[in-house]
Formats: structure tokens, sequence, C-alpha cells
């Protein structure tokens, strides 16, 4: 289990401390909201939680592999919805590193699947993956 702490600093940014390992993230609302957009707003986190998770799983399924797949890159859109206003769709863009053979992008693509956080948005929110 993890505990996450938020404190709002004012001005629409907040501090998170993930509480085990004493990291933190501070976010901020986009300027049409009243923010200053200096740093990531929640719903960017929401989307880079499932590009980060997505790239894990895969770069982890290689390694258990073999394979090596530094270099592995994952773009992640975001497309916001209204009233209620939310994210209504996640376009992921992951391109694999040079020489890596279609069959190896083939197997490690449905890594995506496994992600955690994948699993938790798939009903929620559209969830686009594309393999390059």
């Amino acid at each position: 289990m993890s505990k996450m702490i938020t404190t709002y600093l004012g001005g629409g940014e907040t501090k998170t401390l993930h509480e085990k390992n004493g990291s933190e993230i501070i976010t901020d609302i986009n300027a049409a909201d009243g923010g200053l957009e200096k740093h990531f707003s929640a719903t960017d986190l929401l989307a880079t939680a499932l590009a980060a998770c997505t790239t894990t799983m895969i770069g982890k399924m290689a390694e258990a592999r073999g394979d090596n797949l530094t270099g592995l890159k994952t773009e992640v859109e975001k497309i916001m919805a209204q009233n209620p206003q939310r994210v209504s769709k996640l376009i992921l863009n992951v391109t694999f590193p040079p020489g890596t053979p279609k069959e190896k992008i083939d197997l490690y693509a449905k890594g995506a699947q496994a992600c955690p956080v994948h699993n938790t948005l798939h009903d929620a929110v559209e969830i686009a993956v594309n393999v390059k």
C-alpha cells in the first residue's frame, strides 16, 4: 500500500508527498482555470502515469526475455471533454528502439494491457495504444 499526502499551496498549486520514499510532486491548474501552468496538472499526471506504467511494463517484459529496449519511448496525448470536465481519451504512441524486430514489437505491445494503470482506467477512459 502506498500513501500520498497532498497539500494545497494556493493559486491552484498543490504539493504531494510520497510518504514512503519522500519524493514530492507539485501540480498546477491550466491558465484557463486560473493557474500559471508552471507544473504538470493533475490530469497531466493521470496521462503520465499511464505512459510511464505502459513503458515500464513493456521494458520489464523485454528484460525478462533477455531483450534490451533501452530507449523505448511513449508519448501520450490527453484529450479533455466538458460537462463534466474530464479526460475523455488518452492516445499512447509507443516508439521502439531502432532495429527492434516487428515480431518483438507485436509481442511487447501486448505489455500495454498488463499495465495496472491501463487496467484501472480502461472502462472509464477511452485508451488508444499505437506502436511504431
